[in-house]
């Protein structure tokens, strides 16, 4: 299962990679301009207009995501 997973991921970074504006804006979680793809229970979190495609995280989505993306996005 883990290992599934895993390549999902890779399969949705690469993708992202390649077309960078997928998912949305979430302006009740952050005003900064990430966007959030949803891959079961976690939100990736990334920047879709750097150069290359940089990734902020990846949450699970039970946690305090709003919280989480306060500290990090200082």
């Amino acid at each position: 299962m883990a290992n599934r997973i895993e390549s999902e991921f890779d399969v949705l970074f690469a993708s992202l990679g390649r077309t960078p504006g997928q998912g949305h804006s979430r302006k009740d979680l952050t005003k900064r301009p990430v966007l959030f793809f949803p891959l079961y229970s976690f939100l990736v979190v990334y920047l879709p207009d750097a150069k290359p495609l940089r990734i902020l995280g990846v949450l699970r989505g039970k946690r305090n995501v709003k919280h989480i993306l306060k500290e990090r996005l200082v």
